[in-house]
């Protein structure tokens, strides 16, 4: 009999992850262009980081409705010509908003590239916004924002990151549906014609192109012609948080959601790669201490985590889980017990080398292929970092003791300094 289903693969820990190569040039009007070139699938994709996220926008759903809507039909092309050239070519074309940048983001196969540039660029440059579209997605968006807001989820994560950020911050979600009231085509409009644009431009190219192909894109996204605006983008303003407990009641709630957690450095803070560690270790993994205690122990819930959140205004450690409503309060004491153990006791050597284990793998997996790779290098460039960033954390994964580990904790989790949102039935 085969020994195949008996015994288990071997095994040995990651101790080395080779990092990419990046070429990175300026084009004529300033943009850089990063080259991540590699991959054995004739694929080329193309991400442009334009500062057109939330930061920028002057009032709420400016930055993600605009992005929405530049492919709902442009000078040249209508939405429904855009639609059916991608999928003639088995292209891929989104633009995602986030708080800091817009991300546009086109796949095509290597020898489609050509053909498509000029959609692509009539996309950037000449969408018209037109106005039925826009009254069409402001509606839905209208009805999805009252439906969301009847969850429990929603409702805790909305008042957490209001309660972090500060009400007024550009990262703060709003909870009042009058917004919608408030937003028009022309608010549209003018925020594409400030912020799509130029300023400050990086530009990722990769997959398998030639260098024929890099000159081509460089050529549609370093034109000169296309001016930079004088808005300045470049500025977060930092968070104001309110510490406490606020509670939110949904009566018939099944599930109460908590939302906790404590303001802390973003990725370019000195302690980012112990904090991160130290939080993995709490709830980042399966094998966590929260997941083990309230999911594994306990069956409160059916899975919950602790995150590390990091924008250019700031950062988090952020725990989010939904539990019965009748145990809301033993799975709350469990959080903070964990915590507690965490500022009070050293981590053992075998948790130690579990953690190790699992990060080093995590970040193989985000080095892991051309697109992995382009998706890590957008979150280095927001924050102006290089790929030795990568190098300092792998080296802190390796070398980082459980006295360092019990001292980052004892300094940062702090009572008084926490967020903790409740919505449900109570």
């Amino acid at each position: 009999m085969s020994n195949f289903r008996t015994k288990a693969p071997s095994h040995k820990p990651v101790s080395r992850i080779d990092l990419p190569n990046v070429e990175t040039k300026s084009l004529k009007n300033g943009t850089l262009l990063h080259n991540l070139v590699a991959g054995e699938q004739d694929l080329i994709k193309i991400d442009v980081m334009f500062h057109a996220g939330l930061k920028a926008a002057g009032k709420p759903l400016q930055s993600s409705m605009t992005a929405k809507m530049l492919t709902e039909g442009t000078t040249d092309f209508t939405a429904q010509q855009l639609a059916e050239q991608l999928d003639y070519y088995g292209a891929y074309l989104h633009i995602t908003p986030g708080y800091d940048y817009s991300v546009l983001s086109f796949l095509t196969l290597s020898k489609h590239l050509e053909p498509l540039l000029p959609s692509l660029e009539s996309v950037i440059h000449n969408p018209i916004f037109p106005q039925k579209e826009f009254d069409i997605l402001k509606t839905k968006r209208l009805h999805k924002f009252a439906e969301d807001s009847q969850k429990v989820s929603v409702m805790a994560q909305r008042r957490f990151f209001r309660m972090l950020m500060g009400k007024d911050h550009p990262y703060a979600p709003f909870e009042d549906i009058d917004v919608y009231n408030h937003i028009s085509r022309e608010d549209l409009i003018s925020f594409h014609q400030e912020n799509y644009r130029p300023n400050d431009l990086n530009l990722i190219v990769c997959g398998k192109a030639n260098e024929e192909s890099v000159d081509r894109i460089g050529s549609l996204f370093g034109n000169t012609s296309w001016e930079k605006t004088s808005l300045s983008t470049n500025q977060s303003s930092a968070f104001n948080p309110t510490f406490g407990t606020e509670k939110i009641e949904k009566k018939g709630a099944s599930q109460n959601a908590i939302a906790m957690g404590i303001p802390l450095p973003n990725k370019m803070g000195d302690d980012y790669f112990k904090l991160r560690f130290l939080i993995t270790a709490l709830g980042g993994y399966f094998g966590s201490r929260l997941n083990m205690n309230i999911r594994e122990d306990k069956g409160y819930t059916y899975g919950i985590r602790a995150s590390y959140l990091s924008f250019q205004a700031g950062g988090a450690m952020f725990i989010f889980s939904e539990v019965g409503s009748h145990v809301c309060t033993p799975a709350l004491e469990e959080i903070n017990k964990e915590i507690e153990r965490l500022r009070t006791e050293k981590i053992e050597e075998a948790e130690m080398h579990m953690v190790r284990s699992y990060m080093m793998s995590k970040i193989m997996s985000e080095v892991d292929g051309p697109f992995a790779r382009a998706n890590t290098l957008e979150s280095l460039i927001g924050f102006g970092l290089e790929w030795d960033h990568y190098q300092k954390l792998i080296h802190t994964i390796q070398s980082v003791t459980p006295e360092e580990i019990l001292e980052i904790a004892q300094r940062y989790f702090k009572e008084d300094q926490t967020i903790t949102v409740i919505a449900g039935q109570f």
